[in-house]
């Protein structure tokens, strides 16, 4: 039982539990492991992979950021109305980034200033900044994007598309700041007690400010990748349930819905897990729905295994 818990606690484990699905469905659906059908998986999960690191900041905190779903939406068609209205890529990326920094400080700035509960501010800012992004564009797309922008997902470098190198660049850079840096440790002491961490000097304010900031703006360079994807932005870029993927990636890959636990190889595994769940069971002619349950089943199981863990690491 002890090696069983240990090998749920590491980073490793969504990737043996991957396997052992694939192991699964290949029988029936021996595509899943096509040369095809695994690329067309990497660029999908690529937007995915990056919502799920920003997530994972939020979480270290002991935070929680529902709104990623309105976040890209609102990035998504504010970066292309700048595009469309200017003629170039630089001012839509930065005008999408400009939406991610300016929602995450905000959650911060509430969380922290008015110790307000981030399940609370976030929900409220789906619902706000949803309305938002339908206002802006009275519920339509917006189309005629610079080809040089859309080239961003369906192009590629040595052999990778380069929503992949996005994706694995913010990975890169999370994982550098959150496991080898002085601020990466306070991020975690600010999750696991904030408290002690406030006695300690760590400015428990900023940090979490910084880390909504940084969910906001991973939820920014997603809503390019999926816009890009698409070739059109959209007000309601992803469903509702999407949340489900994100958080589920996360807490699959070891992120603690307590805060002060969680790392960036750990979410990208967690990712694979439910990529792979998901395209497994839509090869298996499945229908949105029972993908749903399923994936809401495994986040369930994912949390009350976090929550012994967390009961028993802290007890």
């Amino acid at each position: 039982m002890t090696a069983l818990r240990r090998a749920w606690a590491s980073d490793a484990a969504p990737l043996l539990l991957a396997a052992a699905w694939v192991a699964a469905v290949y029988p029936f659906e021996p595509v899943v492991l096509s040369t095809d059908n695994l690329g067309k998986l990497a660029v999908t999960s690529a937007p995915l992979l990056v919502l799920a690191v920003g997530q994972l900041f939020a979480l270290v905190v002991g935070g929680i950021d529902l709104s990623v779903s309105a976040v890209v939406g609102l990035g998504s068609v504010v970066g292309a109305l700048a595009m469309t209205r200017t003629g170039a890529v630089l001012p839509g990326l930065a005008a999408g980034l400009a939406v991610g920094l300016a929602v995450g400080a905000l959650h911060g700035g509430v969380v922290a200033g008015l110790r307000m509960p981030p399940f609370l501010v976030t929900m409220a800012t789906l619902t706000a900044l949803g309305g938002a992004a339908v206002w802006l564009t009275g519920g339509q797309p917006v189309t005629g994007l610079p080809s040089e922008f859309v080239r961003l997902c369906r192009g590629s470098w040595l052999g990778l598309p380069f929503a992949v190198w996005v994706a694995a660049g913010v990975c890169v850079s999370a994982h550098l700041l959150l496991g080898r840096t002085r601020l990466g440790r306070q991020l975690r002491a600010v999750g696991y007690n904030p408290a002690t961490a406030r006695v300690s000097g760590v400015p428990v304010g900023r940090r979490v400010v910084f880390a909504y900031v940084s969910s906001g703006i991973c939820s920014a360079v997603a809503a390019g990748l999926y816009t890009a994807q698409l070739g059109a932005a959209r007000p309601r870029l992803l469903a509702p349930e999407s949340l489900l993927d994100v958080l589920g990636a996360a807490v699959v890959g070891g992120a603690s819905l307590r805060g002060g636990r969680g790392t960036v190889p750990g979410v990208a595994a967690g990712v694979v897990f439910i990529a792979l769940v998901g395209n497994g069971l839509d090869l298996l002619g499945l229908d949105s729905w029972h993908v749903v349950m399923a994936k809401g089943t495994l986040i369930f199981l994912a949390a009350a295994a976090d929550a012994a863990r967390t009961r028993g690491g802290r007890s």
